[in-house]
């Protein structure tokens, strides 16, 4: 999750990427997981008209490079030609995929190393150019500390990769894996020793001042768990700190703020209680004030309308006057601009998601009349509106016609808040180190023999994705020792039950065969990986997409073997059990290429 060394210095820059929409999800994924890792903010595009339009608005960002990854030559350099016409844009870059994703089986690791060159040589290019390398953190965390020199943590990175929020139609992946992980943080139980490790890692890992020194040492021996609040107000490294492990999404800090973060719910909802906001019946109106970087601005400009989450708690005013001192009134520093928030809450959401609740009775700064919100809360951008030169006002609403879809993966995450869940979302958010560390978190709990499996069914998948495949098919084997075979058909749920943050639904003996199969195949072991695909189609009760993804491989064994007949009936009937599902365009694809190799050859 947490983002290179460019990107953790970079300011003021977007990616914009256009591609064919004929790029297999496998291969759109690790070009996502790179430019994410490269740059605060990106755009990714397969329609000409949605480019076109999006170019034609207003842009915030003051740069922008441009990536495309398109077949047609012609079609490339017109595109090129329309982009470069924009006042922001910087320069472009090509990238060929079509060799990576012509054939049925991408070629990842071209992908890979071509995206690491272009990526090396967009950094290159852009390194030296003024305005957009920035080492300057001045006023990023402005809220509580309008002077005092920003703290960091050395294995954190630099605040300037900052995300301000979380937009829940694009980035679902995101918002889910920090619901999981604030679920999980809030509702475990800590020792004491939780929170001698937390001070311990401020004290050696902040770049402190002598004051800062001494703060740390004060609340480590004045800290009360029933009063949280009143440290994390305070004008000190606390709130600084906090909030920059969120806004970095850097999950292993997250993690070890667990024992802070959870006495912090349970203080805000004990006064939410005290203060009956969950018994409100008239809309509550509370404001903010921040100063935000260009590239956070043009986020929230491109999402209006949208549902988003703020990462962090979420500190707001009741009063207006407040609000104009935090933003700045209009007042710029450097590339920042200054954002006033109106904000409404609708009776009907107050018991939604998280609490919230005024904080002046407890806060060590009871001027600022302030209104806490614990993280997780969801928002809808309503309007946004620059009243003069580089000056915002946003107009946000809690949510109370929530999507039915939202709602189920919200309550999975919540009610699913294992480390198990939590490597999942990110694994498939190409955080492999991370997930790898809440997988060897989950081993060491105590569990299931069905669950053991399932952490090593997930942990082959991760180093599948490392490109270990031969550790893959340790962990495969294992999990196919300890899986129990299916007693009931639960293939409807297998088929249709596809939450964003995992490829399947509780994994099976056939599913670990399958990849199994999958990992000799790619290795050219073609007898062993037709036995295991054999092998899995005989498990007993296998569902109808499991049955499609096995005959799929099969075909494509079979293909490699030059048997084309035998390749494009498997593919067939992988259609055919497939039905609906989000493979069922892949299983086409390969049934066509293969017909039309079979016409070539009969020509």
């Amino acid at each position: 999750m947490v983002r290179t060394e460019w990107a953790t210095s970079v300011r003021n820059v977007m990616s914009i990427w256009y591609h064919d929409k004929n790029i297999s999800k496998d291969v759109l994924r690790q070009i996502k997981i790179h430019l994410y890792k490269t740059f605060p903010y990106m755009r990714i595009f397969d329609n000409l008209k949605d480019l076109t339009d999006y170019l034609a608005k207003k842009l915030v960002t003051t740069h922008f490079v441009f990536i495309i990854s398109v077949g047609d030559k012609k079609k490339a350099t017109a595109i090129k030609k329309l982009v470069a016409e924009r006042p922001q844009f910087q320069s472009s870059y090509e990238t060929k995929l079509e060799d990576d994703t012509s054939s049925m089986v991408p070629n990842l690791a071209s992908v890979r190393s071509k995206m690491e060159k272009i990526v090396g040589k967009i950094i290159s290019d852009l390194k030296n150019l003024p305005g957009i390398n920035s080492n300057s953190e001045e006023n990023i965390n402005n809220e509580r500390i309008m002077h005092e020199p920003t703290i960091n943590i050395d294995t954190f990175k630099s605040i300037s990769a900052q995300n301000s929020f979380v937009d829940l139609d694009t980035q679902s992946l995101k918002f889910l894996l920090f619901q999981s992980l604030i679920e999980m943080l809030v509702t475990m139980t800590y020792q004491e020793k939780a929170f001698n490790h937390l001070w311990d890692l401020c004290s050696m890992n902040t770049k402190i001042s002598r004051n800062d020194e001494k703060n740390i040492q004060r609340i480590r021996n004045e800290y009360q768990s029933n009063n949280p609040i009143y440290y994390y107000t305070q004008s000190s490294f606390l709130f600084r700190l906090i909030n920059q492990v969120f806004r970095l999404e850097d999950v292993e800090n997250i993690f070890r703020f667990g024992c802070l973060l959870a006495d912090l719910y349970k203080q805000l909802e004990q006064l939410a209680k005290k203060q009956n906001r969950n018994k409100n019946t008239i809309t509550e109106k509370f404001y903010r004030g921040k100063r935000f970087s260009t590239e956070i601005v043009q986020q929230f400009k491109d999402h209006v309308n949208h549902l988003i989450s703020m990462n962090g708690l979420f500190s707001t005013t009741e009063s207006p006057d407040v609000r104009d001192i935090f933003s700045g009134s209009g007042e710029v520093q450097g590339d920042y601009h200054s954002v006033e928030f109106e904000i409404n809450i609708e009776p009907a959401t107050t018991n939604l998601i998280r609490p919230y609740a005024n904080v002046r009775e407890v806060s060590a700064i009871q001027d600022d009349d302030e209104v806490l919100f614990f993280m997780g809360f969801v928002w809808k951008i309503v309007s946004m509106t620059e009243t003069s030169s580089n000056h915002w006002h946003i107009i946000l609403q809690s949510c109370k016609d929530y999507d039915p879809q939202l709602i189920t993966y919200i309550e999975e995450a919540r009610r699913n808040c294992t480390y198990l869940s939590i490597g999942n979302i990110l694994r498939e958010l190409g955080d492999y180190s991370h997930a790898n560390n809440f997988y060897q978190r989950m081993l060491k709990e105590t569990m299931s023999v069905e669950i053991r499996a399932d952490v090593y069914f997930q942990m082959a998948i991760l180093e599948e994705n490392r490109g270990e495949y031969m550790t893959a098919q340790v962990y495969y084997e294992q999990a196919v020792k300890l899986f129990k075979p299916r007693v009931t058909n639960d293939k409807d749920e297998v088929a249709s039950s596809k939450p964003l943050f995992s490829q399947v639904i509780g994994p099976t003996r056939a599913q670990a065969l399958n990849n199994l199969g999958r990992i000799y195949f790619k290795d050219g072991d073609y007898e062993d990986a037709e036995n295991h695909f054999k092998k899995a189609l005989e498990e007993n009760l296998i569902s109808d997409v499991e049955r499609a993804s096995v005959l799929n491989n099969y075909g494509l064994l079979e293909f490699k073997r030059s048997k084309y007949e035998e390749a494009g009936q498997y593919f067939d009937l992988a259609i055919q059990h497939a039905q609906n599902d989000a493979c069922s365009a892949d299983f086409k694809r390969n049934y066509d290429v293969t017909k039309q190799r079979i016409e070539n050859q009969n020509k």
